[in-house]
């Protein structure tokens, strides 16, 4: 452990000339952290930024996320993905009513609350309130057990647990910074493919020196996806199409989109086209017929292109919507 408190200054040196110039970090705003941290879960820090920035403008703080509509609030979403993840947001905004409106300074009440887990509830206090916690997220946990040459599984729970643990002795009182800077090494230099030769920890890294930093991390071998194939139905009637709210539960949940139906016979439908769309546990293989009415059918919500700006449609049928386009 003594060898690894050494990484403490050259670390922060290196973190205080290196860090990107992020718009969450231009204060400690708690709730500030608390979005971009949930905006950045399995999604890039370039496509968060304007994301970020839009999303502040119009909601501000806790009392406005918790008041907010949920379809305006799945618009300001859209395109970011795991829509859960706003969901959870403003279902933890309802939440903070009793406290104000205001996020708690403490890890363990942060653990309490919906929708923040361990690492969340981390950066919030160590980054916000300055509590000295070790966050943990994919980018750490890659950067210690690079550190340590450590071959536990970072899959497990009881192992980002140990890894927390190992971290919170080392931690200096500029919490913050540090783990900051331990998410920015794994985020630029520290990355799949490692770039050591700039690495300002190389000397102090036991992967690097046994050689083992390309097979660090072991975790568990990705799942396969299970392809689904579809047929989505473009419902034409002059100028309007039909698009559709999801069902509150599964995929896509509450959001808009076209009509699918599985494997189905499509009568007087004509073919546009086809694309695929990838998540996380699946694939959706999606040829696109287009039906034109005479009359608006089915319980569909019939709308024109200008008003598609007031709905949440996920990224998965954007392609439908340009190969309407070309139908109009």
């Amino acid at each position: 452990m003594s060898k690894l408190n050494k990484i403490v200054i050259p670390l922060l040196d290196w973190y205080s000339k290196n860090r990107r110039n992020l718009p969450w970090r231009e204060n400690t705003n708690p709730y500030y952290i608390w979005i971009s941290e949930i905006m950045l879960q399995q999604t890039r820090v370039e496509a968060v930024k304007p994301y970020f920035l839009k999303f502040i403008k119009e909601i501000p703080d806790i009392k406005s996320l918790a008041n907010i509509e949920e379809d305006r609030l799945l618009k300001l979403w859209e395109g970011l993905g795991y829509y859960s993840r706003a969901r959870n947001l403003k279902k933890c905004a309802t939440a903070l009513k009793s406290n104000n409106y205001t996020l708690p300074s403490s890890y363990e009440e942060l653990m309490k609350l919906p929708g923040i887990g361990f690492y969340t509830a981390a950066a919030i206090a160590s980054i916000g309130y300055r509590e000295k916690v070790a966050a943990v997220d994919g980018n750490v946990l890659r950067v210690t057990t690079r550190l340590l040459n450590s071959s536990m599984n970072i899959s497990e729970d009881k192992n980002k647990k140990e890894i927390q643990s190992i971290l919170n002795k080392i931690i200096p009182d500029n919490s913050g910074d540090f783990n900051q800077a331990m998410m920015e090494l794994g985020a630029t230099i520290c990355i799949p493919n490692p770039r050591c030769n700039i690495c300002p920890l190389k000397e102090l890294c036991l992967g690097y020196k046994t050689g083992n930093m390309w097979k660090l991390p072991i975790k568990n071998k990705k799942v396969n996806k299970t392809v689904e194939n579809n047929h989505v139905i473009i419902y034409l009637c002059g100028k309007q199409f039909a698009i559709e709210k999801r069902p509150k539960i599964g995929l896509l949940s509450s959001l808009y989109g076209f009509p699918i139906k599985n494997n189905i016979s499509i009568d007087n439908a004509t073919y546009v086209g086809e694309y695929k769309h990838i998540f996380t546990h699946k694939i959706w293989n999606n040829k696109v017929y287009m039906v034109k009415c005479n009359k608006k059918k089915g319980k569909y919500l019939w709308i024109t292109m200008n008003d598609i700006k007031k709905y949440s449609i996920p990224t998965a049928f954007k392609p439908c919507i340009e190969m309407l386009k070309t139908q109009l």
